[in-house]
């Protein structure tokens, strides 16, 4: 079988391709071969010997036969105005499960924030207690710790719905657990809380293969309001950190099958549509 003009070795690596590209352009936009060669002069990009770039050294690198200097191809997209970002995909807007990956990140940096305040109150209370003195009273209000870790779960669980729902597989509700039992305490509806969250991951994680758990137990009946914060922070971290290699995973699933589809279009086609 005949290879395609310019392309000796049968197949030409995505970057070859996008430099040929970003060269094509800008002769294009030139004009011709010469006119290129005379605007990279002008740039101060010539040959080793100091003359100017012949037509068919810039032929042979649009057919991709040669590889031309970096400098050629930076003077180049500079000289037609040609944006490498765009041509690299470094514009480009991110794949959902992208935003997702970042979102996750942006989390964990939030979830170190709020671990670190709840170990300068634990610290409180201990230099409370050994001095004697009687513990401070928590904070009930809306700006109390359990009500920070309440809306923090809430936001992973949707986190872990959102990987689920790119996956073909929309959140449902955890059976067995009142999700959102008001009438309970607040230790109470953390654990309840807590305890959806990891059957939701679960779920989504058993669907890409990648693993979970590992969790620590539930603090007991008399743990404190706090002690079952801190609780609930060290569980949501590790379930951050495993919903990278969810998301992850399922990206790789997404592109696979992007890659997937069309060649099953293409042998149904093949096969008369049947």
């Amino acid at each position: 079988m005949r290879r395609p003009e310019g392309d000796p070795g049968g197949g030409r690596s995505p970057w070859a391709e996008i430099v040929g590209g970003i060269l094509e352009e800008a002769r294009r936009r030139a004009g011709k071969g010469p006119a290129l060669a005379l605007r990279l002069e002008q740039l101060g990009v010539v040959g080793e010997r100091g003359e100017r770039y012949s037509e068919s050294s810039i032929s042979n690198w649009i057919r991709g036969r040669a590889k031309p200097p970096a400098e050629v191809v930076l003077a180049a997209a500079q000289a037609a105005d040609i944006s490498l970002d765009d041509r690299l995909g470094i514009g480009r807007q991110a794949s959902g499960l992208e935003q997702q990956l970042a979102e996750v990140r942006d989390e964990l940096a939030r979830q170190r924030r709020q671990t670190s305040a709840v170990e300068a109150r634990l610290e409180e209370l201990a230099a409370h207690v050994g001095s004697g003195g009687s513990a401070p009273k928590a904070s009930t209000g809306s700006g109390g710790a359990e009500a920070g870790v309440l809306r923090d779960i809430d936001e992973l669980v949707a986190q872990v719905a959102r990987v689920g729902e790119r996956l073909g597989r929309p959140a449902a509700e955890p059976s067995g657990i009142s999700y959102a039992d008001q009438a309970a305490s607040p230790a109470e509806r953390i654990a309840r809380k807590v305890g959806a969250l990891e059957a939701r991951l679960a779920e989504v994680a058993g669907m890409v293969g990648a693993p979970y758990g590992g969790y620590p137990a539930a603090p007991g009946p008399s743990a404190t309001i706090d002690q079952q914060c801190e609780w609930a922070v060290e569980v949501m971290g590790m379930i951050r950190h495993q919903l990278v290699e969810v998301a992850a995973r399922a990206e790789r699933i997404g592109r696979e099958s992007g890659r997937a589809r069309p060649t099953a279009e293409r042998d149904r086609a093949a096969d008369g549509g049947r």
